[in-house]
Formats: structure tokens, C-alpha cells, sequence
């Protein structure tokens, strides 16, 4: 059969795809970096600087040095599961993604109703972040009904559920933890939010709540002008 030219120049544009295909894909991942990559990791400094203050903070909150918030005993009873008693050892220890920090640095703010907020900016080797956050989202289903013993034989029961986030940073999860239990004798509910927030191989993780509940506007207020933060510090620091 006779070809005609238009026929000839589909042809030979046809057979030169496959070569523009393996030549292009193979450019594109020698000199693209992954989404992380181009984000330095912070330096002790810079995640000090990257903190959040009272004036972030809707509500009566002041500044404080205690290292252990109001309810932070019913942390330290044992979980019937493995997931759920790793996530109450990570919250005592402060440690939410409980992945081991390069940088890291911490602020605690005390609320009214008895509540308590630790904030956390801390930079991780590459992946670790992603690890953390990922496990972290497999707890609503892992621990949405949970035993929990303390000493004397106190039970109690734990919930941990998903909370809304505003959506900022390369990666985010909210979870909400409840701890019911009795405290000398008396009825006594832990109510925590959760958060943490990846911004290239860095994260900002916060808890926030006690033994009078947690107002989540305010972890969600705080998740977002945290990261704003972060990025903000970030790009001055690399320019």
C-alpha cells in the first residue's frame, strides 16, 4: 500500500513516542526533588522561633514551666492493645508522633477549665514524620473502644476518635482522645486533642485539653497560625 505523506509523518512521530517518553520520564526524576527535599530541616533556634505564643491563642492562656498537665495521670494506666498503650506512653512522654526528634522545642500554655496546651515544633530524619503521622491516623479503628487498667485495681476506658483540622501543611491529623475513669473515688474524664502537622521533614504536634474538656476552635486556631509560622520561619531562613 501507497503512503501518503501526511501517512508518512504520523508514522514517523509515532514511532519516536516511546524514545520521547523514557527520555522525558527519565530527566524528570534525575532533576525534580521529592515534595520534602527542598525543605531544610530546623535547627534548634529556628524551632524555638517557630513556636506559638498566648497572643496565637483565643481565651485566657498564660505561659507555664509545669512539664505535666492537669489529668495527665490517667496517661500512665495500661492499655489492653499495643497501639493504644504506645499512644498513651507518646502523650506522657510528649513525644505525639513517637518518632526520636533531631531538633525540637517545646511550649506549655494552662487554660481556664482546668486545661493545659504543650506545643511542640521539632525537625525529624526524612520519612519519620510521614511514619508518625501515618500511624497515628490508624488509631480511630485500632483504639475506638479500649481497656484500661490502673493501679489498685482501678479499670477504666479509653476512645480515640478523628477531629476536623484546617487543612494546612504537606500532611495533618486531629484525633481525639477520651479517658474515663475514677480519681479517689470520683467519676474523672481526660479529654485530649491531638494534632500534628508535617511541613517537609519538620512537624508541629500539640496537645490540648484536661479534666475539663478540650475546646477544639482552639486547637484548630493553633494548628494554623503554627504553621504559618513555620513556613514563615522556614522561608527566611533559606533565603
Amino acid at each position: 500500500m501507497r503512503r501518503t505523506p501526511r501517512g508518512v509523518a504520523m508514522a514517523a512521530a509515532l514511532a519516536l513516542l516511546p524514545v520521547a517518553g523514557c527520555s522525558g520520564g527519565g530527566g524528570g526524576s534525575a532533576s525534580s526533588p521529592s515534595p520534602g527535599a527542598a525543605t531544610p530541616a530546623v535547627t534548634r533556634a529556628q524551632a524555638d522561633s517557630a513556636l506559638i505564643t498566648e497572643t496565637n491563642l483565643e481565651g485566657n492562656w498564660t505561659r507555664t514551666s509545669n512539664a505535666r498537665g492537669p489529668g495527665d495521670e490517667l496517661l500512665r494506666g495500661k492499655a489492653n492493645t499495643p497501639q493504644c498503650q504506645r499512644f498513651l506512653d507518646d502523650l506522657a512522654s510528649g513525644n505525639l508522633l513517637g518518632e526520636k526528634p533531631q531538633d525540637q522545642a517545646d511550649r506549655r500554655f494552662t487554660g481556664g477549665s482546668n486545661a493545659d496546651l504543650h506545643y511542640r515544633v521539632a525537625a525529624y530524619a526524612p520519612g519519620d514524620a510521614e511514619k508518625g503521622i501515618a500511624r497515628l491516623k490508624t488509631l480511630p479503628q485500632a483504639c475506638d473502644q479500649f481497656d484500661v487498667a490502673y493501679s489498685g485495681g482501678v479499670k477504666g476506658s479509653g476512645q480515640v476518635v478523628t477531629s476536623k483540622l484546617p487543612g494546612v501543611g504537606e500532611g495533618d491529623v486531629g484525633l481525639q482522645l477520651t479517658l474515663k475513669t475514677t480519681l479517689k473515688g470520683l467519676p474523672a474524664t481526660l479529654t485530649l486533642d491531638t494534632a500534628a502537622v508535617r511541613v517537609g521533614p519538620n512537624a508541629l504536634t500539640l496537645t490540648n485539653g484536661g479534666l475539663g474538656g478540650a475546646v477544639h476552635p482552639v486547637t484548630e486556631q493553633a494548628v494554623k497560625q503554627g504553621t504559618q509560622q513555620l513556613k514563615d520561619v522556614l522561608k527566611k531562613h533559606s533565603t
